[in-house]
């Protein structure tokens, strides 16, 4: 009996991504927790994909470029008859138009694949700089339902990940699961250690309006003003390799996040597995994923209140100044339970092979 094949239609592998990372962990995990079926990854064209859209982590024309030629190497393998029925397509980023090029073709030639993907954003987050620009939804809300009817299971990271996107949509519930993110790799590249920690406070997102950097500018004031001592990093104003952003994490003994947009939080969670001790605001998917003595209570207004970032600044200095090995210990342990629910592919491996 032949096998059936997998088809990884993946993100564009980014340098400054967890998705460069997953272009070669999927496959290889995948393959190991399902090894009576084929792996075959389909990779778009990145010879000239160099830089990304300022403020976001992708090119929005190259990312299309990129999904173009996905697209014309899925439809060589259909005119080559290399798609057979319950061939499955796993599409790493369901946010790609070439789901219905391959509806288009799988069911006008009656193959019968299967079809699943993972959800990270779009126009149905209106924090998402997606759902920030477009305004006018008569063409992108129908276009964005569709992808999702498109696929037989749509994997979602957290419970606030799924509740925003039926907030915007009526949808199939059934086709809707809360899998996490396949990440269990990090322990591979992450060696937390006690000895390395510094008084260094880490702001691990990128710098624009939805992760609200200027919070952190001017908590270093506000902290830097008593104790110029502890360091404060935004680590995307560094050329760093990955290796390099992974030693840094390991040096950190506090991660900040204060941001209006979060379905998941690697990076947070990036930290946290590093042994830095997280303090996030008590929204978003934060609440789900981490307890209430990490959080800090924050509304809208709270990002134009200066007064209430005064407290904010305490609670880093109480950190930095008090943290020892129970503290780094107490923070491995949290990042162990998250790790548990949030950063592992075995649900979502799970579903996939019951397609």
């Amino acid at each position: 009996m032949n096998k059936r094949t997998i088809y990884i239609v993946d993100i564009e592998p980014l340098d400054n991504r967890y998705t460069k990372q997953w272009h070669y962990h999927i496959p290889r995990q995948l393959r190991k927790v399902l090894p009576n079926y084929n792996i075959e990854q389909i990779s778009g064209d990145t010879k000239n994909y160099k830089t990304t859209t300022v403020g976001s982590f992708f090119d929005f024309n190259k990312t299309t470029d990129y999904k173009a030629s996905q697209a014309r190497k899925i439809s060589q393998l259909f005119q080559d008859n290399s798609v057979k029925d319950d061939d499955i397509f796993f599409f790493t980023d369901a946010w790609n138009q070439t789901i219905h090029s391959l509806r288009y073709m799988s069911e006008l030639g009656n193959v019968k694949i299967k079809t699943c993907g993972i959800w990270h954003a779009g126009w149905y987050d209106k924090t998402d700089i997606l759902g920030k620009t477009i305004q006018l939804h008569d063409w992108v809300k129908p276009l964005e339902l569709s992808m999702y009817n498109a696929y037989d299971l749509n994997f979602f990271a957290t419970g606030h990940h799924v509740d925003t996107f039926k907030k915007e949509h009526s949808v199939d519930k059934g086709k809707a699961l809360l899998c996490g993110y396949p990440l269990e790799y990090l322990s591979e590249l992450i060696k937390p250690s006690f000895e390395e920690k510094q008084d260094i406070v880490i702001f691990p997102h990128r710098l624009n309006d939805d992760k609200a950097p200027y919070v952190f500018d001017i908590l270093r004031d506000m902290v830097n003003s008593q104790f110029p001592e502890i360091l404060f990093v935004k680590t995307m104003e560094h050329s760093l390799s990955k290796d390099e952003y992974y030693k840094l994490l390991n040096k950190a003994k506090v991660v900040f996040s204060c941001n209006k947009h979060e379905n998941l939080g690697i990076s947070t969670y990036e930290g946290v597995y590093s042994g830095a001790v997280p303090i996030v605001p008590n929204k978003l998917s934060y609440m789900e994923m981490y307890p209430g003595s990490y959080r800090y209570n924050m509304n809208d207004s709270w990002y134009d209140d200066r007064l209430s970032w005064v407290q904010i600044a305490e609670r880093i200095i109480t950190e930095v100044k008090n943290y020892d090995r129970n503290r780094y210990n107490e923070v491995l342990n949290v990042a162990k339970h998250i790790r548990e629910r949030y950063f592992t592919g075995d649900t979502m491996y799970h579903y996939i092979s019951r397609l």
